[in-house]
């Protein structure tokens, strides 16, 4: 017992240590095998931004030496550390020296690992890496002795990419010609392992050969993280579970990914991964228990459950019965498209049959109409509306579970300025500690999840009237600590509206989301013409090789953003070349498989760019004239590939995301227009028509499965997106909420807002 609290209290205090001369260990002095990377430009330690140093243009792999300070008894364990950056450059910092100091400070000899890079533009980008990392286990296991290292208490701690590069070195051969050694560590730790998880296959990648055999192995992730996703991880844990091998999981509620050994802003929890791992170190390291462990955390409060299971199936169990879910896998709907920003989620035992009265939760009437797609955390339902009796926008919490109102507030009076559309268009966006709201004519709101307002301001008191021939509509973005708000407007003012003495800009807004206060504001500026210079689309996050940017849709093209200034990374060319003055545009962009989609209006083909690029982009590939079109409902990405809705062809397409082929395209029911997005959860496709019917479609051949009528008499225009959330479906008609349940068998009563 003493020699654990020994290991947790030093585990505890991780500070920094004064670098030292390190000594350099070189992993292939008579020659590296290939892939060789260039020697120029020249290796280079670059800090950034955000006061972080990264390392780039490796071509010489290497080890760094971390032992521990004067009056720090050595462990006998050592720890070969190898940072993320995407293939691209290193995180040689929070994920580098960072973590070696620690390890070194609590006696553990550490060995930073410089491996080869970039590659990200290779095929396999982490072949080279993979190499290095099996290398540097046979170099660090020869001087063992050397560095006061138990060569059988070797282990490799990986984050990001630098993880998915641990996990395929550990499960493989030797990767090079001569090894000679051993390469498998004797303890593994993964911090959000990079894309280990295949989505189009529901499973672990291909190149991790887990029948191969895998030490203990211990792993942390934030739930929230859209780079690694938490599935991956979690699928791993369990394998290693199935196959009695000792493994301890660590699923954060929040705290997005790269968080590595400092604590960021708006996490509460993953940065104390090291306390934890000092827990089952002192089992793996000092000859303890090797019962197996899932953990799953959320802050700082955590649940321990010791597994001795034999089959999958129970341990899926006993992961649901840790998250507090009915399903391993329940997911919340966190924002317009959802958890995956993509309009997809990884819900399971969904219906395919229901009705008003069959299969239904509870209803709850709504105030107004509006076209805001519900959102879902936990046992909480945000809903953006209007109230017909007041003419006033509202903001409204509903009790998940039983339909209960819990609160209802009035946001800002008027509803609507014109025929087509309402102030309760965009949609709210939670991060499941506080909710914002925006509305049509301006205003943007913040509310605790007790109801309680925590600040509200008025864009276009901010920042001047807008300039739209319409009633403006963009769902408000909150993505890692930061919230982001996109304003693309004309540049002069049209029927009076948008006059500004300094003249009329479109614009990206980064705001504090616990105060409402600009963080910055980056001009974004287009050569579009008149109404093409509008657009109703909102910001986009997307990872792709460990780079983050906002995807952005509108005035004629795509661009990509750095999230941490809103820097323009990259432009695409024009899908309007001839300056046509009528093209205003509704459907965000969506990417996956490393393509970005942007949806040309009234009629025009969808187009594709290569995701990665910098600079002017070219185009991938573009549809046929009219074959694959959207001209309002934002496309999905769903099990690895596109599904394009067209409310101008009444058509549902496949479509491959690298060639632009199309697998399948199937007519939509009824003459009246979908331009509500499209959701794809558990091997379906749900969409809804201005009448309110929703129509399920099987995702792998577009089988019709059913369409249901769910609007009442005189119902139009409803345009909000179905929405699949812990195990149920959240269905917005003009003047219901739905909640639809596979397990109810007959409808519950209405609860009428009360």
């Amino acid at each position: 017992m003493k020699r654990l609290l020994s290991w947790v209290l030093l585990l505890m205090v991780v500070v920094q240590v004064r670098a030292a001369e390190k000594r350099e260990i070189k992993l292939w002095p008579q020659g590296m095998p290939e892939p060789i990377v260039p020697t120029d430009p020249a290796e280079a330690v670059v800090k950034g931004p955000d006061g972080i140093s990264r390392r780039s243009n490796v071509s010489q792999p290497r080890l760094f030496v971390h032992e521990p300070p004067a009056g720090v008894k050595k462990s006998g364990a050592g720890v070969i550390v190898v940072p993320g950056g995407g293939f691209g450059r290193l995180a040689d910092e929070h994920e580098g020296s960072d973590a070696c100091e620690w390890l070194a400070k609590n006696g553990i000899v550490a060995f930073q690992l410089a491996y080869r890079t970039p590659t990200n533009k290779q095929t396999e980008p982490h072949a080279g890496p993979v190499q290095d990392v099996q290398k540097a286990l046979i170099e660090v296991r020869k001087l063992a002795a050397e560095f006061g290292v138990d060569a059988k208490k070797i282990g490799v701690l990986g984050f990001s990419a630098g993880g998915q590069v641990a996990l395929i070195a550990a499960t493989n051969e030797p990767r090079f010609l001569g090894a000679n050694g051993i390469v498998k560590p004797d303890f593994l730790l993964l911090i959000y392992p990079y894309q280990i998880y295949d989505k189009a296959t529901k499973a672990l990648r291909a190149d991790i050969k887990l029948e191969a055999g895998l030490p203990p192995t211990f792993i942390a992730q934030a739930g929230d993280d859209t780079a690694s996703l938490p599935q991956g991880s979690t699928l791993l844990c369990l394998d290693l579970i199935n196959r009695k091998t000792p493994a301890e999981i660590h699923i954060y509620e929040k705290g997005g990914h790269g968080f590595g050994m400092r604590p960021r802003e708006g996490a509460t929890g993953p940065t104390d991964w090291p306390v934890r791992f000092g827990l089952a170190a002192v089992a793996w390291l000092c000859g303890g228990s090797k019962t197996m462990s899932v953990l799953v955390t959320k802050g700082f409060a955590f649940a321990r459950l010791r597994l001795k299971y034999r089959t999958m199936k129970s341990a899926l169990l006993a992961l649901g019965v840790l998250l507090g879910t009915s399903s391993a896998f329940a997911a919340n709907w966190p924002q317009f498209r959802g958890p995956e920003f993509n309009g997809s989620s990884t819900e399971k035992n969904l219906p395919t049959q229901w009705s008003k009265t069959e299969k239904v939760a509870w209803s709850v009437d709504m105030p107004g109409t509006g076209a805001a797609t519900p959102i879902v955390w936990d046992d909480h339902v945000f809903v953006s509306s209007t109230d017909k009796r007041t003419r006033s926008t509202v903001a409204m919490a509903i009790d998940r579970k039983t339909g209960k109102v819990l609160w209802q507030h009035t946001v800002g009076a008027g509803d609507s300025r014109d025929e087509r559309s309402n102030y309760a268009a965009p949609s709210p966006a939670t991060d499941g500690k506080l909710v914002v709201f925006f509305y049509g004519n301006g205003d943007l709101v913040a509310f605790d999840f007790s109801g309680k307002k925590l600040w509200q301001r008025n864009l276009q008191k901010d920042n001047g009237d807008f300039a739209f021939q319409w009633t403006f509509s963009t769902s408000p973005l909150l993505f890692e600590g930061k919230l982001y708000m996109q304003v693309l407007q004309r540049d002069v003012p049209v029927n009076g509206r948008g006059a500004k003495p300094s003249g009329i800009e479109s614009y990206l807004l980064a705001i504090d989301p616990q105060t409402g206060k600009d963080i910055w504001k980056h001009i974004r500026p287009s050569d579009a013409a008149a109404e093409s210079l509008e657009a109703f689309t909102t910001p986009v996050p997307f990872a792709n090789n460990g780079r983050k940017e906002l995807l952005i849709a509108g005035g004629d093209c795509l661009t990509g953003h750095d999230p941490v200034t809103g820097k323009e990374l990259w432009r695409s060319g024009s899908w309007n070349p001839t300056k046509i003055g009528h093209w205003r545009l509704v459907p965000s962009p969506v990417a996956g498989d490393g393509v970005i989609l942007g949806c040309a209006p009234k009629k025009s083909p969808v187009y594709a760019v290569k995701a990665g690029a910098s600079g002017n982009v070219p185009w991938l590939w573009t549809s046929e004239a009219r074959e694959v079109s959207s001209d309002v409902p934002t496309p999905l990405f769903y099990e690895g590939d596109f599904f394009v809705l067209s409310d101008v062809t009444s058509s549902i397409s496949r479509v491959e995301p690298k060639t632009g082929k199309v697998k399948w395209t199937v007519a939509t029911p009824g003459r009246s227009k979908h331009e509500g997005s499209p959701t794809g959860a558990d091997g379906k496709i749900y969409i809804i028509n201005f009448l309110g019917d929703v129509t399920v479609v099987n995702a792998a051949d577009g089988k019709i499965l059913s369409t249901i009528p769910m609007g009442e008499a005189g119902d139009n225009n409803t345009r909000s997106v179905v929405v699949a959330s812990q195990g149920q479906l959240f269905i917005r008609t003009n003047t219901k909420l739905y909640c639809i349940d596979g397990a109810t068998k007959k409808v519950a009563l209405n609860t009428s807002g009360e």
